[in-house]
């Protein structure tokens, strides 16, 4: 199923969290609303982009809080 990158935002503020399959048939992530939603208190959250059927979309995914790594 193909989505607008409105509808994405929609349907994870809605649930607050979603997995969805954004590369092929194997690789899956875990989308969310806001921080709240991650698993673990010391997440934060970054923006990940996906494919969607009006292009690119920015949805926010969880990741681990490290303060002091250098990127």
């Amino acid at each position: 199923r193909s989505y607008t990158c409105t509808a994405l935002k929609q349907l994870v503020r809605k649930r607050g969290a979603i997995v969805m399959n954004y590369k092929g048939s194997s690789v899956y992530r875990r989308f969310v609303d806001n921080f709240g939603a991650c698993r673990y208190p010391d997440n934060t959250v970054r923006r990940f982009r996906v494919q969607a059927r009006d292009g690119s979309c920015a949805l926010k995914v969880c990741y681990e809080y490290e303060p002091f790594r250098r990127r």
